[in-house]
């Protein structure tokens, strides 16, 4: 009867529930455990260190070790210097990116770094994780004049005397591994004569950092436990950093638009591994970094919705859309189906680099979080009356790794339907989510006045509504979106909710050849101070 209908729909949810947590809670653990399993090898690669060490009573780190000196801040310096600076990488890989690059003449790379412009050079010298070693550092020193930093897990006074005789100028300590031995860390590092760069990932560190006397303090914008990256952290944290202390952003900043972002931020520095090591000509790729040199800006994102099968999701990803939507509105042509259907969605286009969106209209905040937790969605897209109601119970459940995508309705004439409710927009600005703007009857394929469309530019949008291949260029040239959203108008026929292969292409080339807007971030104006 009803009853057992209702007794059964109860559990299905319960199901979905338990069986989130525990993905959640594994993808969790796994993360984490990474940096505990690093530091139990440093500290067994440290006790082979001492032992070896304890052979040779000449070694010059065991005088190093049993003195101090002055600290000539030579790292602090460079980084205190007019306009931003930029801590250029050696890195081969990572856990989060894999492989990186070969680098086989780590010097020839370190002098690139320098000829370009870097402020300093980053020498990773782990070997398992990173592919480094201290014989990349040792390589550095013998050329290149710009001030090194020795980049490892620090868990011992041992190493930071081996990074000075190696050559380093700096050392870094990683508040979530020292924890409350930072101060102590940083004590010695200034009794030896070296500067220490603290990095920190959120409030509680950066305290610690801060009342342990940090000279220099990198926010590393990446989550530890989801290795996420999101600039907003770095944002958030700046206001936080007291004056007089060097600021260095870590972690996320693959475009020189993400450097100038820092750099509005307040901070000195930006710290750049990966998108470096695989740039055609780092040199030049410093220089846009610092302003000087022209840079094209990034052409907007771009998201394929109503996506029902993994093979047109993999498609479309491979094809370079950054998103793809998942629609769970049961009258609509495009809807997937069930959350398993999704879920196989969302995991084809994960597995060619793009995000799965789920698109939602009158769902409950339990079923929403539910269904991201089991296909795994990285975007909650809220459509109708129902969702936006909720977003706040939405957005005080979902975690900051998914984004936030609120949907405002644009009438024909260009007229947005309703304001942002404030409580709505300070989410978004916090978290650098979205406001999708659509036409009143989203799916229809038919576009707004364009030109008298006026959206809140304090927030970065999407726009869609009656894009298509043939249109997509104007509607940039007129709009300037931070990304563009289509469905009908890449379906073999529009409304029927089967893409077509063709169209997706077509579309997506349509967007990465469009002229520049003219509002769009431009080269910076070259001043004496580097960037304006």
């Amino acid at each position: 009867g009803e009853g057992a209908k209702e007794r059964d729909k109860d559990l299905h949810f319960h199901v979905l529930k338990l069986r989130g947590f525990q993905q959640i809670r594994s993808r969790a653990l796994s993360m984490s455990t990474i940096l505990d399993k690093i530091c139990e090898r440093k500290r067994v690669e440290v006790a082979d260190l001492k032992r070896r060490l304890s052979q040779d009573p000449s070694h010059p780190i065991h005088a190093i070790l049993s003195s101090t000196r002055p600290n000539p801040r030579r790292f602090e310096a460079a980084l205190r210097a007019p306009g931003l600076s930029v801590i250029s990488e050696v890195k081969r890989k990572s856990p989060s990116a894999g492989s990186i690059g070969a680098i086989p003449d780590p010097l020839a790379l370190g002098k690139t770094y320098q000829d370009g412009g870097a402020s300093c050079i980053s020498c990773l010298t782990d070997y398992e994780a990173f592919g480094g070693t201290l014989d990349d550092l040792l390589a550095l020193r013998e050329e290149v004049t710009i001030p090194i930093l020795r980049k490892d897990f620090t868990v011992d006074l041992v190493q930071i005397a081996e990074a000075i005789w190696a050559g380093s100028s700096a050392v870094l300590l990683i508040v979530a591994v020292l924890k409350d031995e930072t101060a102590w860390f940083i004590q010695k590092c200034e009794e030896l004569g070296i500067d220490a760069l603290v990095e920190v990932h959120d409030e509680a560190e950066l305290r610690i950092a801060v009342e342990g006397k940090a000279r220099i303090i990198g926010v590393n914008s990446r989550n530890l436990k989801t290795f996420h990256t999101d600039l907003a952290v770095a944002e958030r944290l700046a206001k936080h950093l007291p004056d007089g202390i060097v600021k260095v952003a870590e972690s996320g900043i693959h475009h020189p638009e993400d450097a100038r972002r820092m750099y509005r931020a307040g901070y000195d520095a930006v710290l750049v591994g990966e998108s470096l090591v695989k740039a055609a000509d780092p040199g030049v790729f410093i220089q846009q970094m610092r302003g000087m040199l022209p840079f094209q800006p990034r052409p907007p994102a771009i998201k394929i919705c109503g996506l029902t099968d993994p093979h047109t999701a993999a498609h479309a990803a491979k094809a370079g859309a950054h998103f793809v939507g998942i629609v769970f509105a049961k009258g609509s042509k495009r809807f997937v189906g069930s959350v398993d259907r999704a879920s196989e969605v969302s995991k084809a286009a994960a597995a060619e680099g793009a995000e799965a969106w789920g698109v939602f209209t009158e769902q409950s905040a339990d079923e929403i979080i539910d269904i991201v937790n089991t296909a795994q969605l990285k975007g909650v897209q809220l459509h109708g009356d129902g969702c936006r109601a909720a977003f706040a119970e939405i957005d005080a459940r979902l975690p900051p790794t998914v984004r936030r995508v609120y949907v405002c309705s644009v009438s024909e004439d260009g007229h947005v339907s309703h304001e942002l409710p404030p409580a709505v927009k300070a989410s978004l600005q916090k978290h650098r989510d979205y406001v999708l703007y659509d036409g009143v009857r989203p799916g229809a394929g038919t576009p707004f006045e364009w030109e008298l469309f006026h959206p809140d530019r304090e927030l970065p949008f999407f726009l869609a509504g009656g894009l298509a291949p043939e249109n997509v260029a104007e509607a940039l040239a007129q709009v300037h979106p931070t990304g563009v959203d289509v469905s009908s108008g890449v379906e073999e026929t529009p409304g029927c909710g089967r893409k077509d292969p063709a169209r997706m292409v077509s579309f997506i080339e349509a967007v990465r050849t469009a002229k520049a807007s003219p509002t769009a971030v431009q080269a910076p104006t070259v001043c004496a101070n580097g960037l304006t």
